[in-house]
């Protein structure tokens, strides 16, 4: 959740640190969002520039637009017998 929040590297959009802290400390705590940027940050999924500015570095994210779930009905008779 929080790297989704992150800016795109090749966003104009530019988010810091603070930011991220008081967007998401209601929920988890800003400790505990500062660590998931360290954390992030070792992991090399998000670039920090001179100026304190992060933006994430994954390109493949996310991974779809849309989820469609599927589901198959068998009857009794459909399945093969033991």
């Amino acid at each position: 959740m929080v790297l989704l929040a992150i800016p795109e590297l090749t966003s104009e959009e530019r988010t810091d640190e603070r930011r991220l802290a008081k967007k998401f400390s209601y929920l988890l705590g800003e400790t505990k969002v500062r660590s998931i940027i360290a954390a992030l940050r070792r992991r090399k999924l998000i670039k920090v520039d001179a100026d304190g500015a992060i933006c994430r570095n994954t390109p493949w994210l996310p991974f779809h637009k849309q989820m469609w779930a599927i589901e198959l009905k068998l009857s009794e008779s459909a399945l093969p017998s033991l």
